[in-house]
Order: structure tokens, then C-alpha cells, then sequence
């Protein structure tokens, strides 16, 4: 506004900074304690983690020891050999099974009841379960062997028939057994099992190093993915095992799923896989970080003030200025020169900075205008240029045709090439300035020079018209042609007995395509000659006046229509060569 006092921008965000400097300083000191706290917590989590695991190797090592000693009854053919003198001797088979049972797995701690199943016929079987009396202290042999018998005997039978020569595991309320199949009558494993060796685990001795687990709240493990619960749990430790599984690429670690932090391994031994799932006791890990985190609320909500009124500032004074300057800018970028800004900045700066921008602005725009019109000049002389010199050598070869046939007497044949010089002469001299003309007007002048230089050459060359009638109102420039078909001639009829120019004149898509084909090969170095020379960096002093034309015309044609526009010359076939003039038809339209 007119009158008002501008004020420094560098002062005002010194103010600024030194205002809220002891406010940002508390809040990233509280923001590092928090993360010290955490990464403390996680440390102590990943600590825990591996001492978890550790625990759980020791579990494994005494599953191994149990799986160990239930291979004793496949090692020691004791079994075997009783079982295959079964019917012979049936006394003499139950006393050495029995024996053998009880010196083998009776007073190993690792087991709290041993049994011995056979398939078939069942002789005697209770006299086949053998009890460890030391472990007995909330059961008695017979409640224990009713339980064994009524509960959980079919469903280690049902599991045990496809489990071939590896050890399962079965679950039943606080009660996990361990079985193998047994092989008595025949060693091959590729028969059917005759029996199964089922030992009652003591799972206090197997799992107790899993009780104490830091941090825990929670534990459950799991034997081939069946649930061994030694407390109730109210999550479900198989998902998160899976997740665990799907998310990390680890035997163990932590995972945070259903709201809870839990700490996740995964042990996998020849016969089995055994895995743990602790619940961590999250009350514990947030109650280091509580005070923290209260104290963390209280300065964001006391730095919120300042945060808005830092926002406010910057956007009036910094970001509208910005945001005016980069639309001007993108005005200019797109044609709109001589822009000028009208808002009034309050700072200094942006005001000097708006006062140097419109006065580039104005200068771009009168440089602009001054390029311009030199621009146009440079085109039209340019242009008028190019075509002066177009056809010094084709005129003096003309003039000595009619010479030579004047020599003769002919002057019907004379007459006719008086014409048709005339005609080129009225199309090179432009007395209407006109540069641009129909395509039909530029094929009549096509025509006259065809004539001419027929009379050169006579039967020797032939001409061949290929032309879309449509496309004869389009204008092209005059004489754009007549320097490619001089060319085509002096490159394929002049030092052949007989040669062909095939003329073209079609659309494809926006563009108008002119070509003139001629028989005659074109070499490597005279392709890249050609090359070179429609380049418009080419130095094409010395080349003869053939050269220069196609120069020219390539020129010509960029100059008018832009960099869509162009001259091509490439080998039609092995024994033809192809000049194609490229003109866009919606430039074309514009002109007309």
C-alpha cells in the first residue's frame, strides 16, 4: 500500500529465530531422548530375543536326547528278534520285550511312561507299558494308564500310520507324547510298521529353561506346529508364527502383531520343528518412556503458537512473493513478454527483486521485437537469395541446345524450346513475388524443363508421373523441384545409354511427400557426400552448381516450414536412387 513502511526481510527472520530458538532447542532435546529411551527398549528386546532363543536350542538339545534313546529299540534287535518268534514262543516274547522296555526307558527322566503298540493282533499289550514311578505325584499307575488307553491311544495310532520311519509328536491337554513306527518282521522301511514305540515326555524337564523368559508374560511352544500350552494364552501364537515367518527372513527376533509386542524363533531339526511365541509385557517397556512421553505433549503444545505464527509470517512475506515471481516467470517462458508485476511486496528485498524483473521483462520484450523483425528481414533476403542462384549452369546448357539446333534449321523445335525457356525463365525471375505456388503451376514448370532437357537426350531418357490429383491446389516454393530432377538426370541419364525419372507427388498423414527416382546407384561416398552436404554445417565451397542446388533446396525448404521440413536422398533399390522433399500439410493449410 502506498505510504507504508517496508521493513528488512533478513532482520524480521533474525527476530524470528531468535524468538523460537529455545523452544526448538528443548523439543529436539526431548525428541533425542525419546529415541535414546527406544532404542534402548529395542536393544533390550533384541537381548531378550536371543536369550529366548538360547533357551530354546536347549529345549532342542533334550528333544534330540529323547529322540536319541527311542532309537534304541531300532539299534538293539531285541524287539525284532522276540517279535519274529512271537508264535513259537509267545512267554518268551512278552518277558524280553518287557525287559527290555524297563532296562532300556523305566528310569530315564526324559520319560514319563513308555508303551509299545502293535498293529494287528494286540497280545497282552498292557503288560507293555512301562510307568516311571520316580515322576509319579498327581496320578497313579492306573489313572495315568486310563488316560493313556481311553484318550490318547486312537489318535496316536490314526497319526502314526503314514509317519514311515520319523518321529511324531501328540498333544493331548498337559499330556505330549513322542512315537515312532517300529520295523520288526522285515528292516526294510519300505514294508508296513509292525509296531509303534509311544514314550509320555516329561515336559518339566524338557521345557522348564523356556519358563523364565525375560520380560515375558505369555509363553507357548510349538512342536511341528501343534500348540504345547503350559498356561492359557489369549492370543494365537500359530498366526503370529506364520507372520513372523512370512515378514523376516530370521530364526528369531520380535514382531508386533494383534497390539502386542512378541518375542518369535523357529528351530528345525531333522525330525521335527520346534518354535516359541512369548508374549511380551508391554506395561514394563512403556513404563520407562511414560514420563518422557508426557513431557514430550506438553512442549508441542506450548510450541504450537509459535509454529502458526512462524507459518503466517513466511507465507505473506516470503512464499507469495515466490509464488508471484515464478507465475510471472512461466508467463514470460510462454510468450509474454513485457509482463509487469503490480503487487506491492512488503519487504525490501522482493520489491527490489519485482522492480528487476519487470524491467528484464521489458527489455526481453523489446529485444524480442528487435529480433523479430531482423528475423524477417534475414528470411525474405535470405530466401530471395537462394533462389537467384538456382540455375546459372542449367541456363548456359540450354542456351547451348538452342544454339545447336539453330545450327540445324529447325525452328519449330526451336520455337518449342524458346517456351519452354520462357517459362523457366518467368518461374526463375518471380516477377509476381510470389515464392510460394501451386504444386500444379510448379509441375508446368517441372514440365518445360522436362521438354528441354529431353531434347538433350531424346530416347535415351523417359519420365514417369505418379501424382495424387488432390494435392496440386497445395503450394509449394517455386523451382523446388527443378534442381533435385536436374540432379536426378546429370546423376542417372547422362552416362547411361538409357535411363528413368519416376515423379511422385502423394500424402501421408499431415505430410506432403515429393519424390524423384532415378535409375542409377548410389555409392557410399556419394551418400555421405550428400549427407554432408545438406547439413547446414557443411563448407560446400568448391562443390559445382549440382551440389549447390541441393543445398539450396534443403535450405529453402527449413527455412519455410521449420525442422519438420527437409530434403532426403538414400537408395531406392541397387540400381536406383530416391530424392524425397518433405512438407508438412497443416503448414501448407495455413498458407493457403
Amino acid at each position: 500500500m502506498p505510504g507504508k513502511k517496508l521493513f528488512s526481510l533478513k532482520k524480521r527472520l533474525i527476530s524470528i529465530m531468535l524468538i523460537c530458538w529455545i523452544l526448538p532447542l528443548l523439543l529436539n532435546t526431548a525428541i533425542i531422548s525419546f529415541i535414546v529411551v527406544h532404542n534402548i527398549d529395542l536393544q533390550t528386546i533384541q537381548a531378550a530375543s536371543g536369550t529366548t532363543f538360547s533357551s530354546a536350542r536347549v529345549c532342542t538339545t533334550r528333544i534330540n536326547a529323547a529322540a536319541s534313546a527311542s532309537r534304541l529299540a531300532t539299534y538293539y534287535e531285541t524287539i525284532a528278534k522276540a517279535y519274529r518268534s512271537y508264535k513259537s514262543d509267545y512267554l518268551g516274547f512278552r518277558q524280553s520285550v518287557r525287559t527290555f522296555l524297563e532296562q532300556s526307558y523305566r528310569f530315564d527322566e526324559k520319560f514319563k511312561t513308555t508303551s509299545l503298540y502293535f498293529y494287528g493282533e494286540q497280545p497282552l499289550e498292557d503288560d507293555f507299558y512301562i510307568f516311571n514311578e520316580s515322576l509319579s505325584q498327581d496320578k497313579t499307575l492306573g489313572e495315568a494308564y486310563d488316560l493313556y488307553k481311553k484318550t490318547d491311544l486312537d489318535k496316536i495310532v490314526s497319526h502314526a500310520r503314514n509317519l514311515d520311519t520319523k518321529i511324531g509328536f501328540q498333544n493331548s491337554e498337559d499330556r505330549i507324547y513322542m512315537y515312532r513306527n517300529l520295523f520288526l518282521s522285515t528292516p526294510s522301511a519300505a514294508s508296513s510298521p509292525d509296531a509303534i514305540l509311544i514314550m509320555q515326555l516329561n515336559t518339566s524337564l524338557w521345557f522348564d529353561s523356556m519358563k523364565n523368559t525375560p520380560w515375558g508374560r505369555h509363553t507357548c511352544l510349538l512342536l511341528d506346529n501343534q500348540p504345547i500350552k503350559s498356561e492359557e494364552i489369549d492370543f494365537d501364537a500359530l498366526y503370529v508364527l506364520e507372520r513372523f515367518k512370512a515378514e523376516n527372513g530370521q530364526s528369531y527376533g520380535s514382531i508386533k502383531a494383534e497390539g502386542q509386542n512378541f518375542l518369535v524363533g523357529e528351530i528345525e531339526e531333522a525330525d521335527y520343528t520346534f518354535a516359541y511365541v512369548v508374549q511380551v509385557d508391554n506395561s514394563v517397556l512403556m513404563e520407562s518412556v511414560g514420563d518422557l512421553q508426557y513431557g514430550i505433549f506438553i512442549i508441542s503444545l506450548l510450541v504450537i503458537p509459535f509454529l502458526i505464527f512462524a507459518l503466517s509470517f513466511f507465507t505473506k512475506s516470503i512464499s507469495h512473493p515466490v509464488k508471484k515471481l515464478v507465475e510471472g516467470s512461466d508467463k514470460i517462458k510462454n510468450g509474454e513478454f513485457g509482463l509487469a508485476l503490480e503487487d506491492k511486496f512488503q519487504s525490501v528485498e522482493f520489491k527490489n527483486l519485482a522492480d528487476s524483473f519487470n524491467a528484464m521483462s521489458a527489455q526481453l520484450r523489446n529485444q524480442f521485437d528487435k529480433i523479430y523483425r531482423e528475423e524477417l528481414d534475414l528470411r525474405d533476403a535470405k530466401i530471395m537469395a537462394l533462389q537467384s542462384q538456382i540455375n546459372p549452369h542449367f541456363l548456359g546448357n540450354t542456351l547451348e541446345i538452342i544454339n545447336w539446333e539453330a545450327r540445324l534449321g529447325d525452328s519449330a523445335r526451336v520455337s518449342r524450346m524458346l517456351e519452354a525457356l520462357s517459362v523457366m525463365l518467368g518461374a526463375a525471375m518471380d516477377r509476381k513475388s510470389q515464392p510460394l505456388v501451386p504444386l500444379s503451376e510448379e509441375m508446368m514448370y517441372v514440365d518445360a524443363y522436362l521438354y528441354i532437357i529431353g531434347e538433350r537426350f531424346g530416347p535415351r531418357l523417359s519420365v514417369k508421373k505418379e501424382l495424387d490429383q488432390s494435392l496440386l491446389g497445395l503450394t509449394v516454393p517455386r523451382l523446388i523441384l527443378q534442381p533435385i530432377i536436374e540432379n536426378a538426370v546429370e546423376h542417372g541419364v547422362s552416362s547411361r545409354s538409357h535411363g528413368e525419372i519416376i515423379i511422385r507427388a502423394y500424402r501421408r498423414d499431415a505430410l506432403l511427400l515429393l519424390e524423384i527416382e532415378n535409375s542409377g546407384a548410389l555409392s557410399d561416398s556419394d551418400k555421405k557426400r550428400i549427407d554432408d552436404i545438406i547439413s547446414s554445417e557443411a563448407d560446400i565451397s568448391g562443390e559445382g552448381s549440382l551440389r549447390l542446388g541441393i543445398k539450396n533446396t534443403s535450405e529453402r525448404l527449413k527455412i519455410i516450414y521449420g525442422a519438420k521440413a527437409g530434403l532426403s536422398i538414400e537408395p531406392a533399390s541397387p540400381e536406383a536412387t530416391l530424392s524425397r522433399l518433405i512438407i508438412p500439410i497443416e503448414y501448407i493449410k495455413n498458407k493457403l
